[in-house]
């Protein structure tokens, strides 16, 4: 990841023009044939609405939610606690709650869509409470859906992507191939098993994994799901003793990936297995949970280690996120969080056109539109560049930890393993 000197992305619209190529000035022509619902018109003193769909029972929710703050507080250039404006006009946050379930997902976006001043929501958290759920709904209302969790492969396929769907997280064929990698040729694993979830998170992370480690000549012997009662989990752990993997990888979302290690920390037969767990799972929370039974534990993910480098982010971006958030060190997707939502403001700035007497009009195919134009996009996560499918991470450095050794634990971490992988590359090799 490239992090920013200033974050271009909050800079004028005629500094971002100059960065981004197909993007002009607003036009101050009136529009006529501009109306609800496919068009939003602002009125000279009234807000633009935003919103937020995310599962803040969760910790990278939590985050989200804390970073999206941070971004309509800088909106004037200053982490200052005062509320910058957009448009010459001040930013409303609406917040909805999912709760990692497509029905949630759904529950929420309903509501926005009903809102016909809604221009773009940040969320999902999680992958499952996207796809076949808020994305189609949101999608359908022509409202911006823009995610920096949301990793599963399937929100971007050509025969499921939403139109007005859009993410600045790494899909994750790209953490599947590197995990697959690391477990095959750094690890040498000859059996390997997988503990998976049934949501559309965690199964297409683990066909990813399985593809690439089978490919590389390794044996998946045991592939469990997560049990629906915890009384399952002794049964779970019972077919994984009975495999002997030398390694497990556990695509899935915390209280389970928690819940799982300890279950298998708790079995002998288990002692030499190699445990690597997903991104979903790399929080501070996991480790201050499992204690001593959390060292060794790998953990997949978008390499960070840059991001201190960056001058905006080491003494603007970190001392802010510090003050407003009891975690001291940012997650993995904190800098995606703040691409996310600057991208949104970039858009809106991009399709707002100026009238007489000073409304704004905004049609939302012109929002989508401007999204599209983002190429080499200089975001705090890295650069950006949205494909037509709606992935604007096109290639990442992916890292496996080893820990306690994590990246969220505020020192120095240092990867074990780490390869920058090409998203085209790997959705060739399916």
């Amino acid at each position: 990841m490239r992090s920013l000197r200033r974050p271009i992305a909050l800079a004028s619209a005629a500094i971002l023009a100059g960065t981004l190529a197909g993007c002009s000035s607003p036009s101050t022509e009136a529009e006529p044939d501009c109306l609800p619902p496919q068009c939003v018109v602002i009125e000279p003193g009234e807000p633009i609405l935003i919103g937020s769909l995310l599962h803040t029972d969760d910790p990278i929710g939590r985050d989200t939610a804390a970073i999206v703050a941070m971004n309509i507080d800088y909106l004037d250039g200053e982490f200052d606690g005062l509320n910058g404006q957009l448009l010459n006009r001040p930013v409303e946050l609406i917040s909805e709650l999912e709760a990692c379930s497509a029905d949630s997902g759904k529950e929420g976006a309903r509501r926005f869509a009903g809102n016909q001043f809604m221009l773009a929501v940040v969320g999902t958290t999680c992958s499952g409470s996207a796809f076949q759920a808020a994305a189609p709904i949101l999608s359908e209302a022509g409202i911006l859906m823009v995610s920096s969790t949301n990793t599963s492969p399937l929100l971007t396929e050509s025969d499921t992507r939403q139109r007005f769907y859009f993410r600045t997280a790494a899909n994750d064929l790209l953490q599947a191939a590197v995990a697959g990698d690391f477990v095959a040729k750094s690890l040498g694993a000859q059996s390997v098993a997988t503990w998976t979830a049934d949501n559309s998170y965690s199964q297409p992370l683990t066909d990813g994994f399985i593809r690439r480690v089978s490919g590389l000549g390794s044996s998946i012997v045991a592939r469990v799901m997560q049990p629906t009662n915890p009384s399952g989990v002794a049964m779970v752990v019972a077919e994984l003793a009975a495999a002997q993997p030398g390694a497990i990888f556990l695509p899935l979302y915390e209280p389970e990936c928690i819940e799982a290690v300890q279950a298998i920390r708790s079995e002998p037969k288990l002692d030499a297995a190699a445990l690597l767990v997903g991104e979903s799972c790399q929080t501070p929370g996991f480790l201050r949970a499992l204690g001593p039974q959390a060292q060794g534990v790998y953990s997949s993910g978008p390499d960070a280690s840059g991001l201190d480098a960056g001058a905006f982010y080491r003494l603007e971006f970190l001392p802010a996120y510090q003050r407003l958030v009891d975690e001291q060190v940012p997650v993995t997707s904190s800098a995606a969080t703040f691409d996310a939502v600057n991208m949104i403001f970039f858009a809106i700035r991009a399709a707002a056109r100026p009238q007489p007497g000073g409304a704004i009009h905004i049609n939302r195919e012109d929002l989508r539109r401007a999204m599209l134009t983002l190429t080499q996009y200089p975001g705090l996560s890295g650069t950006l560049s949205c494909s037509p499918l709606g992935d604007c991470v096109r290639s990442a450095r992916m890292s496996i930890y080893r820990a306690p050794d994590w990246p969220v634990t505020g020192k120095q971490s240092q990867p074990v393993y780490s390869e920058t992988i090409n998203l085209a590359e790997v959705s060739r090799g399916l």
